[in-house]
């Protein structure tokens, strides 16, 4: 009977720590306060949204008819004497934990009015799904210059079909050819609208470590294969990145547009002297296909580590998931300026307009 009812404290007790770890964790997805289910890229912005203290009190976020984050629509044709720049990316994109205003994106048409920028940032999204995004809806405009943001976790999210225990599509080569998989994208995870739960977490309830313990004892290879590894081989990344690039390229040319690709390093890596392996692997493919590249690491690189530190939010500023790390008011003008002058360099040598 004591045996029993110790047995029963334990297990209540490791429940008990779950719930309170949530708790403290906050881990809450930012996104789910203005995103919806697709079935081709997992999430998207709903269209016309307004969140006024979306990231903190005046902190507001609003998207367009269009489901960018902008705060107009735009006519498929570029408006007389303007250069429309179309941004792709991940939350850096985005602009996550700053207003409207005050993305980087934003900030490059306040630096200069010729400029029409729009912002098809997305929160969690994968190189992939930035690519996917662009194809089905940005080619609608037309428009001077096509930039891919990314950050080095863009590639690690490439490789699972599920990003913070989202559902999202994979690509793939088949006969030579760039093919989507998991599409329609499963509903069902989207649905959950619990705070972000990690295997990590569940691995410290007893039961489960309980559980994983007796299939590797009955099943040994069974549990083997539960527990392989995502990471794609460098042959395949290199086969699946350099088709993504050839294809952007030829999208951005059948439109007279520029395609550029803008790396913002993350804060953990700028000590490093060198780029990640999967930039590496992304800078080379790109320059090797005539693709102009814009890598901030050595922008971030130059700066003193006070410097570095005032441009990032930290942890407890925002209360999201992940909030720490990204690019605070003062790194989203940094990021504008430099990325301004190099792509002014750019647009002055491309056709002067289209319509």
């Amino acid at each position: 009977m004591l045996c029993a009812l110790l047995v029963a404290i334990e297990g209540a007790a490791s429940w008990v720590l779950l719930v309170r770890d949530l708790a403290l964790k906050r881990q809450y997805v930012a996104e789910r306060r203005y995103t919806t289910y697709d079935p081709e890229l997992g999430w998207i912005n709903v269209a016309n949204v307004y969140i006024r203290d979306m990231y903190g009190p005046g902190v507001w976020l609003r998207t367009n008819r269009q489901r960018f984050r902008n705060d107009k629509d735009f006519d498929k044709a570029v408006p007389a004497g303007k250069q429309r720049v179309i941004v792709s990316g991940d939350s850096f994109a985005f602009g996550f934990g700053v207003d409207n205003d005050h993305t980087w994106c934003q900030r490059l048409a306040s630096l200069d009015p010729k400029l029409e920028v729009v912002n098809m940032g997305q929160g969690g999204y994968g190189f992939d799904q930035a690519y996917l995004w662009y194809k089905r809806d940005g080619v609608a405009l037309n428009h001077h210059a096509h930039v891919m943001a990314f950050i080095s976790e863009d590639f690690d999210r490439m490789q699972s079909d599920t990003f913070v225990g989202y559902g999202k599509p994979v690509l793939d080569v088949d006969h030579d050819s760039l093919v989507v998989r998991n599409v329609p994208v499963p509903h069902a995870p989207y649905s959950v609208r619990f705070p972000a739960l990690r295997l990590d977490d569940l691995r410290n309830l007893r039961i489960v470590d309980l559980l994983g313990r007796l299939q590797h004892a009955l099943w040994p290879a069974r549990s083997q294969r539960a527990s392989f590894s995502t990471t794609w081989s460098d042959a395949k990344m290199d086969e699946v990145l350099h088709r993504i690039l050839e294809d952007l390229k030829h999208l951005n040319a059948a439109h007279a547009s520029t395609l550029v690709l803008v790396h913002l390093p993350r804060r953990v890596e700028i000590p490093s002297e060198r780029l990640p392996p999967s930039v590496e692997k992304v800078v080379k493919l790109a320059r090797d296909l005539g693709i102009p590249v814009i890598d901030l690491a050595g922008d971030f690189h130059a700066l003193s580590p006070e410097e570095i530190d005032g441009m990032f939010i930290k942890e407890g500023q925002v209360d999201y998931l992940g909030a720490a790390g990204h690019l605070n008011e003062r790194g989203n003008a940094f990021v504008a300026n430099i990325v301004h002058a190099q792509l002014a360099k750019l647009l002055s040598s491309s056709p002067a307009s289209i319509q």
